[in-house]
């Protein structure tokens, strides 16, 4: 929040197991090619465009030079944020075709 402040308007954590069961299930694919136990989607929502995008390319540098990051995409047009938010979104669907392994958890935060 510190770094995005004014233009955060969603965060939300998404564990490798939902992502191998939205591809599996749905054949929707990760943009990422390497896979890893743990995801973040990061959703922006400021006045200007270029701003926003310098704050997340500013962001995304401080995370990978620190080594908290090891991969990103950053969506470039309106197709790419609903493929993106399409995997998030369909985590429930794809759940239900392999009730056993999907674990849920949901939890709202002011930001």
């Amino acid at each position: 929040k510190k770094s995005l402040s004014e233009i955060l308007s969603a965060f939300e954590f998404i564990d490798g197991d939902c992502i191998k069961l939205v591809e599996k299930n749905l054949n929707l694919k990760s943009p990422l090619s390497t896979k890893f136990p743990y995801y973040v989607l990061i959703e922006t929502a400021g006045s200007s465009l270029e701003h926003d995008n310098d704050k997340m390319a500013g962001f995304y540098q401080r995370l990978t030079d620190g080594g908290y990051v090891h991969d990103g995409v950053l969506a470039q047009d309106a197709t790419q944020i609903q493929t993106l938010w399409s995997i998030r979104e369909n985590i429930n669907l794809a759940g239900k075709k392999e009730p056993a392994t999907m674990v849920k958890y949901d939890v709202s935060l002011q930001i």
